[in-house]
């Protein structure tokens, strides 16, 4: 470079001699090939630069990818962390509303539980009643009541099958004049050693009933006159067999018995008004 401004040096000193002096054009060449030589330099400094831009922006654009992708990745992290914290959050929800119906449930368990004690006591309290609504109180056998209930029961089974069922009725004779002798204390104990008797020789099957007063009966499900007969005779041997220690007292007891048999297809809405007597 050294040179060639001493040519140009050389060049600009002729141009300023005066007009009748030539100017030295021998220098032009000179001056052309260091033109040539600078816009070159000039030309390969500027691809130089343009290069090293262009390196500088690649390494630029890989940081900035590089960047990015730290970006991308923190911001999946990030996302991952609100997600697992959404989650845990309604974890923690889930977990209360567990807690809350469990202490609900608990709740409804012990008032199911007092209902269901409140309910048994009501239904063992309604049996009870059930129980007294079908029983004589004074002899314990049933009442005009279950005695009603057995004789449809009876009614129902003889439709199904066509066999006949039978009534034994039994009066304890004298019955005004015990009370009145013995008073009515004696009148009941009487009446529940009778009861006792039917009880005791009476099958499972039998229904023995205290109809009212000093008045009994026995239903026989499946009993035709003629067995119902033979059991009426055992009854009243039973009675008059026994003898009621009331006090320093012996009272005898007889009854009078009758015996009725009921045919399929025959109505039996009412008991017979007259029975014979036995024994």
């Amino acid at each position: 470079m050294s040179c060639h401004s001493e040519d140009l040096g050389s060049f600009e000193r002729s141009l300023r001699a005066d007009d009748h002096e030539r100017p030295d054009f021998s220098s032009l060449g000179k001056i052309r090939q260091a033109n040539r030589c600078v816009e070159y330099a000039i030309e390969t400094t500027i691809e130089g630069l343009i290069a090293a831009c262009g390196d500088l922006l690649k390494e630029e654009q890989s940081s900035l990818e590089a960047y990015r992708d730290q970006n991308s990745a923190l911001g999946s992290t990030l996302d991952r962390i609100k997600s697992e914290d959404l989650l845990i959050q309604f974890a923690d929800t889930l977990l209360g509303m567990v807690r809350e119906l469990r202490a609900e449930s608990n709740i409804v368990q012990n008032e199911l539980a007092a209902s269901k004690d409140k309910i048994i006591q009501l239904l063992t309290r309604a049996s009870t009643a059930e129980q007294i609504a079908r029983v004589d109180t004074l002899t314990q056998l049933a009442n005009r009541r279950a005695f009603d209930e057995a004789h449809d029961q009876c009614k129902e089974l003889q439709d199904q099958t066509g066999q006949p069922y039978s009534l034994i009725l039994l009066d304890v004779d004298n019955f005004k004049t015990v009370n009145d002798q013995y008073g009515h204390a004696a009148g009941d104990a009487l009446l529940s050693l009778v009861a006792r008797l039917l009880r005791e020789n009476s099958k499972t099957s039998d229904h023995a009933c205290r109809l009212g007063g000093d008045e009994f009966a026995v239903l026989l499900p499946r009993c035709g006159e003629g067995p119902a007969r033979s059991v009426a005779d055992g009854y009243c041997r039973k009675i008059e067999s026994s003898v009621l220690l009331y006090g320093s007292h012996e009272i005898s007891i007889t009854v009078s018995c009758g015996v009725a048999q009921a045919m399929p297809g025959k109505p039996q809405s009412h008991l017979p008004d007259a029975w014979p007597a036995c024994g």
